[in-house]
């Protein structure tokens, strides 16, 4: 099972290693659009990259998925080589996109650059996403899921189980739909309205889903969303506590 973290940009790549090295992880997830695009303080994005990289493999630890956030197109072909080159050089096999409107309005392009994933030996995957006032979300029904999917159609799913909880359909019937185009999972769990919680303190608990995620060969991604970087450590170590206990 490929256990990966979300590091916490806001303290640097030694303290994220320093810390999940300490409670038990060995892959974390990289964020490319937030931490070098939008927190770039010295160097260019690709340099930065390197240096975060031999932090990461210095520690023994590994790099399992790129992840970027919604972008249009024009962003998004800019900084296409630059995250190819990164993925190339930490070998990375998993790439999740969140889907704008723009990117489907450039269909053909974006399935250039799908198909040059693919012959790179990277998973294209787009995630289930749900409404969010201000933030460009496609994929937040089944019905558009199925319409991605067509129109991109080399294209791969990650399934968000909290993304899921919150917009009313349990995590299970995501995958049932979905199963034969999974390749990471993002793990977090809902409760009282809120998501990117500690796994298995919610809606989790009572989720069918998780003698699947017992036999999920790719990259699950616990992703925690916290108020104060102080609980980062925390809260990493009672999810590492929750998966030995429910997933392990």
């Amino acid at each position: 099972m490929i256990i990966c973290a979300k590091p916490w940009p806001v303290i640097g790549m030694k303290n994220n290693i320093r810390i999940l090295g300490k409670l038990g992880y060995k892959q974390i997830r990289y964020d490319p659009n937030v931490a070098i695009y939008m927190i770039v303080r010295e160097g260019a994005p690709l340099e930065i990259f390197k240096k975060d990289l031999a932090i990461v493999t210095g520690a023994g630890m590994s790099i399992e998925e790129f992840h970027c956030y919604a972008l249009d197109f024009k962003t998004f072909n800019e900084r296409f080589e630059d995250v190819l080159e990164m993925m190339r050089l930490a070998e990375v096999r998993y790439y999740v996109q969140h889907i704008s409107e723009d990117m489907l309005n450039h269909a053909e392009e974006m399935n250039r650059l799908i198909k040059k994933l693919k012959d790179n030996k990277i998973h294209f995957c787009v995630e289930n996403e749900f409404v969010l006032e201000g933030f460009s979300a496609v994929c937040t029904s089944f019905e558009k899921i199925d319409k991605v999917l067509e129109i991109f159609s080399e294209a791969m799913f990650c399934l968000d189980t909290g993304h899921a909880f919150k917009i009313g359909i349990e995590p299970y019937e995501f995958y049932k739909r979905y199963k034969e185009k999974i390749k990471v999972i993002h793990l977090h769990d809902f409760k009282d309205g809120k998501d990117h919680l500690v796994p298995f303190t919610g809606e989790l608990l009572k989720s069918p889903i998780i003698e699947e995620l017992k036999q999920f060969k790719g990259p699950i991604v616990i992703e925690l969303f916290l108020p104060l970087w102080e609980l980062y450590e925390e809260k990493y170590g009672e999810a590492m506590d929750m998966l030995s206990k429910n997933l392990l």
